[in-house]
């Protein structure tokens, strides 16, 4: 019996100890062709033969070498589009896409920028593709000398957040890139609390004010910002509406509010 007990103790152990049931979580098996490969992703040793994993010498030579971008492999930055500033997919990991010189050119650079959105910082100037800021950002300055890191948005009037709105156009590439700028704290029907400028309201970046240069067009004529309409109007819906507290300002249509917790609402 003791002689039993002692033989069942070895089997366990080998079977425990057996490599053949080990697995080096740090490869992938491809099920097709039973062919290991290394993942390069994060740049470090995983399999422990002395070199980093999928480096230029190993990606050359592997027969299935995977890596977390495509553009990885020989350390090329990769290339993107302007449609990806505000997303920041398209380059290798480590470099950031953004406007790259003074021709408005859109490419990707290392992202070692050691600034941070809303940094003052220097746009990029011939010889310099490197403003500081950091992926998603751009340094923009408009006509001043210094700027300061702005975020990127995919579509013009909308959140960027609680306090921003998608509101800058600037060149990018072949088209325009949008620009998150700091919404302005005004009144839009008293118009009030601008220093220059007229008070207008964006409905869809959830009734964010900016001060404008005043529009002229009136109720009903078509738009497509704000501030081409005329003082004490907004555009919704494509057309320009006019603001109003009380149904006797509209005539004889009704003075709709659109949200509760707004002051005002629009003759229609």
């Amino acid at each position: 019996m003791r002689h039993i007990f002692i033989i069942s103790l070895l089997t366990v152990f080998v079977l425990a100890c057996d490599p053949i049931e080990e697995t080096n979580n740090n490869n992938v098996t491809n099920n097709t062709n039973n062919t290991n490969y290394e993942i390069c992703s994060d740049g470090i040793d995983n399999d422990g033969d002395g070199d980093v994993d999928c480096d230029d010498s190993e990606c050359a030579a592997a027969t299935n070498c995977q890596t977390n971008n495509v553009n990885n492999i020989n350390n090329n930055p990769g290339t993107c589009t302007t449609e990806d500033l505000p997303f920041q997919s398209e380059c290798t990991l480590g470099y950031k896409c953004t406007i790259t010189n003074t021709a408005h050119q859109v490419g990707c650079i290392y992202d070692d920028g050691p600034l941070s959105v809303g940094d003052a910082c220097m746009p990029v100037e011939a010889g310099r593709t490197q403003d500081g800021c950091p992926g998603g950002s751009v340094c923009y300055a408009g006509t001043e000398t210094v700027g300061g890191c702005m975020q990127f948005c995919p579509f013009l009037y909308i959140p960027c957040d609680d306090t921003h709105m998608c509101y800058e156009t600037i060149p990018a590439g072949s088209s325009s890139a949008y620009l998150c700028t700091t919404k302005e704290d005004c009144d839009p029907y008293m118009l009030t609390g601008c220093a220059s400028g007229t008070c207008y309201v964006y409905i869809s970046a959830n009734y964010m004010t900016m001060c404008e240069t005043a529009g002229t067009k009136l109720k009903d004529e078509p738009c497509t910002r704000p501030s081409e309409c005329a003082p004490g109007h907004t555009c919704y819906e494509d057309y320009c509406r006019y603001l109003c507290t009380d149904h006797n300002e509209c005539g004889i249509e009704m003075c709709q509010k659109l949200s509760s917790a707004d002051p005002y609402g629009l003759c229609m």
